[in-house]
């Protein structure tokens, strides 16, 4: 709570004093890495993120968090990819998993890739509005696919109205198809 409050000298203060009663918990080690990480602080994070999947090996959101601190700040593609791409093996990936996935092969260049793992993300949570986006614009842009971009821009507004990017794309679709 103190960390998402910013009030990262109080989290600390309390890690801590959890840390001399559960050196070893996953979770408290995961929590307080996601707290280096918001300060900053890339080596500590990562190095408590790998203590946390030491601890645990099948903590999935300690797994998630070290292959994104892998790639957001060291730039180790594989390392993320091969993290993520075993938890989805071995049947433990769920959305988000499926989602970061798709994101890192997106930024390396492999939308039909992406395209697929952002796919079997919204199978295991359709209501993700910016995932729903990614979709359409890898259809559009990648493959010229305008009915497909235009079913996926659609879910994304009935999803949030006030989405003007979603709107928008979704009027150029029409108009596009004569709509």
């Amino acid at each position: 709570l103190f960390a998402e409050q910013e009030d990262y000298s109080r989290a600390g203060e309390l890690y801590n004093r959890a840390f001399a009663t559960a050196p070893n918990d996953s979770t408290l080690l995961r929590n307080k890495g996601m707290m280096h990480e918001r300060l900053g602080e890339i080596d500590q994070c990562i190095t408590l993120y790998e203590a946390a999947v030491q601890n645990d090996p099948t903590d999935i959101p300690a797994l998630n968090c070290l292959a994104m601190a892998q790639w957001k700040f060291r730039g180790n593609v594989d390392i993320a990819c091969k993290i993520l791409s075993e938890i989805i093996q071995g049947g433990r990936g769920d959305a988000v998993i499926f989602a970061n996935l798709g994101e890192i092969n997106e930024e390396r260049g492999d939308p039909a890739t992406a395209e697929r793992l952002y796919k079997q993300s919204l199978d295991l949570d359709p209501h993700s509005e910016s995932l729903l986006c990614k979709v359409a614009n890898i259809s559009l842009t990648v493959r010229g696919d305008v009915n497909c971009a235009k079913d996926y821009y659609r879910k994304a507004v009935l999803l949030n109205p006030e989405n003007v990017e979603a709107m928008d794309q979704l009027k150029c679709c029409e108009a596009s198809l004569g709509e």
